[in-house]
């Protein structure tokens, strides 16, 4: 009789607790989304497979009306790298290639110090194609086929000595994808479908490579400053296996899930893929290979966040909880929003940070714009607030946490500002996954809206 009423208490207790979470991460998500109304938005936290919060809101077509479903396909774009980097590890399991060999054993042409670790981790020293100037919008929106666009890569001399520095790079994945295709002797999208999507049951996942109209896929749209635009054109197949897969909330479920498993890859394999990657001088990365690795409040987390033209979307895995939260949008930030569900699910405390009040007179110095590359930021005060757009896409707010560094409330990001010079700073610092990149002055204004 006693277990019979302990029974009854933990069904209660157990059914109580996890109404709460479904709320508490219901109201967080009605929050953020709040500023985004009609963005079509799905998001999905489990744990141990178990789903234990899935919804959608808004829309996923504006133009009809049609409002987003759980189901609903996106582009899920750099999450893609994290396939392409286990077809990667596949393929050296099956004694196929090492992750020591020299790219140019693969395709010729290429510098020799150049491994295919590098490419998975993201320090090549390759310049990304999509920094390079002509890129967008000429390049961008050409019909080139793969192997074009890696001659169009190849022709760039190295930023870097191999192996020395973290510099998040496209060009990488992409080369992977053309070594699956020359070693598999299949397609790129063959390959994902026959030895991953297949095998775990991904009926709504592939590689989207063409213009075909896909049967429940959310429409892609630019939000700017609340309004909704047609994204910016960029030819489908030029992010090929650097980001073009298409896919849904219960569909990634079934990623980590077999991933985890070890139904792809071996486990100890997946694991040193979740292994920080140590640069030459020692250094550790926060990147693996195909994920973000980082520590969250005590728990390892290996996640990936995406932005594709007209969609952004996150996967955070916590592999010692069995925790995974998924967010797709046309689109809206994330980044803030997914992490928070991630503590919510893990019973962690959400994190409270303090910011500074500074005047407008105080802020007017930064109203500035910075440039690295094609990549330009613009900072722009508003009465007694600082916004920022990158690439003229939407303004976000920025909150002071001293006096030259700055906090995104929707990124998660930090963004500093120095070499101050006759009160105008002369450099902008994004600070990016243990990364800090520069850019420099380009212009800035006397004046600010009031």
């Amino acid at each position: 009789m006693r277990i019979f009423y302990f029974l009854i208490i933990f069904f209660l207790f157990s059914s109580g607790y996890a109404q709460k979470l479904t709320e508490r991460i219901d109201l967080l998500v009605l929050e953020h989304h709040a500023s985004y109304p009609d963005v079509g938005l799905v998001v999905s936290a489990s744990k141990a497979e178990e789903v234990v919060f899935e919804d959608a809101y808004g829309y996923s077509n504006r133009e009809f009306q049609v409002k987003a479903q759980p189901q609903h396909k996106f582009r899920i774009g750099s999450i893609t790298k994290q396939f392409t980097a286990v077809a990667i590890i596949k393929l050296m399991e099956e004694g196929k290639l090492s992750l020591n060999d020299p790219l140019q054993k693969y395709l010729p042409g290429f510098p020799s110090e150049i491994k295919l670790e590098h490419l998975l981790t993201h320090t090549s020293g390759l310049m990304d194609y999509g920094n390079k100037p002509d890129w967008f919008p000429k390049v961008s929106k050409q019909d080139l086929e793969p192997e074009a666009l890696a001659d169009y890569i190849q022709k760039d001399t190295l930023q870097f000595t191999p192996g020395s520095r973290f510099a998040y790079n496209n060009s990488g994945y992409h080369l992977l994808g053309l070594i699956i295709k020359k070693l598999s002797k299949k397609s790129y999208e063959e390959y994902l479908k026959n030895e991953i999507f297949e095998p775990l049951g991904m009926n709504d996942s592939f590689a989207h490579s063409s213009s075909e109209v896909v049967a429940d896929m959310a429409e892609g749209y630019e939000d700017i400053n609340g309004k909704a635009y047609a994204p910016e054109f960029i030819h489908p197949k030029q992010p090929f296996a650097a980001g073009n897969i298409v896919s849904t909330a219960a569909d990634l479920r079934k990623w980590y899930s077999g991933l985890f498993s070890g139904k792809i890859i071996k486990p100890e394999t997946l694991e040193k893929a979740l292994t920080p990657y140590t640069l030459i001088d020692s250094t550790k990365t926060k990147y693996g290979l195909g994920w973000q690795v980082d520590n969250l409040q005590g728990l390892q987390m290996v996640n990936h966040g995406s932005y594709y033209p007209g969609y952004t979307a996150e996967a955070w895995y916590f592999p010692e909880t069995e925790v995974l939260v998924t967010a797709f949008s046309n689109s809206m930030p994330l980044t803030n929003m997914v992490k928070k569900i991630g503590l919510i699910a893990n019973s962690k405390p959400l994190e409270k940070k303090e910011f500074l009040q500074l005047s407008h007179k105080e802020l007017l110095p930064l109203n500035a714009t910075y440039q690295k590359d094609n990549d330009q930021w613009k900072f722009q005060v508003i009465e007694n607030k600082i916004y920022y757009s990158r690439n003229n896409s939407s303004r976000y707010e920025i909150k002071p946490v001293k006096k030259d560094l700055f906090y995104s409330l929707d990124w998660d990001i930090f963004l500093e500002f120095k070499d101050a010079e006759n009160g105008v700073y002369q450099t902008y610092v994004f600070h990016w996954n243990g990364t800090e990149t520069e850019y420099s002055l380009v212009s800035e204004e006397k004046t600010s809206l009031h």
